[in-house]
């Protein structure tokens, strides 16, 4: 479990990094940090039986709009 948060925090540091450099705003890597974070657990308890109300598409909208902030 913790092999695939830490795949799942530099994948989306990386991609967050790189939406960034594409649109010519330099980001902060701390907030990029804090956003793959905020992912790697995201996707962690989706994976856990007890949060599957988590998978719900309400649930997966708030994610995607905490990570973006």
């Amino acid at each position: 479990m913790i092999v695939m948060m830490l795949f799942v925090m530099v994948v989306d540091a990386l991609l967050l990094a790189a939406t960034g450099r594409f649109l010519g705003q330099q980001s902060q890597a701390i907030w990029v940090l804090a956003a793959s974070l905020l992912g790697a657990l995201y996707t962690a308890l989706c994976l856990l039986p007890a949060f599957s109300f988590l998978n719900h598409i309400l649930w997966r909208l708030l994610g995607l709009v905490l990570i973006s902030l």
